[in-house]
């Protein structure tokens, strides 16, 4: 894992940085810090990265972490900068999402990584 004041850093040198948030209730939510400039955040007071955010009838190319991620998620966000783990494994699973009791299209990806 990496600090969020790394991640856009690095994300901007072409780095793949991914932000996860682990929803210990059911499912989480993966992002992608893309490269730009941090924004201020009220909800999280502070600056943040931008990244790549997908969800249920939503889908931004360049937004501030904290639109997908509210403010009560913050101290659950791990940041990773992928690039540099040799043993690190991406798989995009499936391009659907999954609910408990049945399975339903909708527009979101989802990652896993092992070390």
């Amino acid at each position: 894992p990496i600090t969020m004041s790394e991640a856009q850093n690095l994300a901007n040198q072409g780095n793949f940085v991914v932000a996860g948030w682990k929803n210990y209730d059911g499912h989480g939510h993966v992002v992608v810090v893309v490269p730009g400039e941090e924004e201020y955040s009220g909800t999280w007071g502070e600056y943040v990265p931008v990244v790549m955010d997908t969800g249920d009838g939503k889908r931004y190319e360049k937004v501030k972490i904290s639109v997908g991620l509210s403010g009560d998620k913050k101290n659950d966000v791990v940041f990773f900068n992928i690039y540099g783990y040799e043993k690190s494994i991406i798989f995009i699973v499936s391009a659907k999402c999954f609910s408990r009791k049945r399975t339903r299209c909708c527009d979101k990806l989802y990652f896993k990584w092992q070390y």
